[in-house]
């Protein structure tokens, strides 16, 4: 990224932007430096529900947010269809990263800044399996990435957010983001969106 933004190329980016908070700074200032256009890539914003969801809110549908609760459960062990750079932290790897990092800024679109944040994350399975490309073997590899995590956050505006990833529940029920506040509540999950204010009889 650092390389195409020094040739003055446009760079939109996967995430993770950078490993660290100060490279990623660096990488937003030379951008602007250089006056070329760049962004991460979160394409969740462009999911119909979520994009709608957004205009509600900036209309005021929910009054005052008061809570936001964000819940993720996958079947199978993180990594284990993944494996390679998604189990390995060193390359940006893990749950957080991967897919938490998309909620985050759903909820910072839709809320604003945060003032502040308590967090965790783990490994609960240090170890997946592997199939290779044929599916008729497979390997054991070392899980240094999350494949948990949970954290709330506080927002500016008020309210506050709650999120729990977890893999490995042998279960697949989705996702879900339930949005609540003084006037009505908004809930996405599995790509519909349900709302619901003290004007509504259902």
């Amino acid at each position: 990224a650092r390389a195409a933004i020094d040739a003055g190329k446009h760079v939109l980016c996967e995430k993770p932007l950078a490993l660290d908070q100060a490279d990623a700074r660096d990488l937003l200032a030379v951008a602007v430096k250089r006056g070329v256009v760049h962004a991460v890539d979160y394409e969740m914003r462009y999911l119909p529900a979520i994009a709608y969801a957004k205009e509600l809110i900036d209309e005021d549908y929910l009054g005052q947010l008061l809570r936001v609760d964000v819940t993720m459960t996958l079947e199978k062990p993180w990594g284990r269809e993944h494996g390679n750079w998604a189990a390995d932290d060193a390359r940006g790897g893990g749950i957080l990263w991967e897919l938490g990092s998309h909620f985050i800024d759903i909820l910072r679109w839709w809320f604003g800044d945060v003032s502040a944040v308590l967090a965790d994350r783990r490994t609960n399975f240090p170890t997946v399996k592997i199939l290779n490309a044929s599916g008729d073997g497979s390997t054991i590899q070392t899980v240094t990435g999350d494949d948990a995590f949970w954290c709330v956050l506080r927002f500016v505006r008020g309210g506050e957010a709650m999120l729990n990833f977890v893999s490995g529940a042998r279960y697949d029920p989705g996702w879900t983001i339930g949005t609540y506040g003084q006037a009505g509540s908004l809930v996405v999950q599995g790509g519909g969106l349900l709302g619901m204010r003290d004007v509504d009889r259902e």
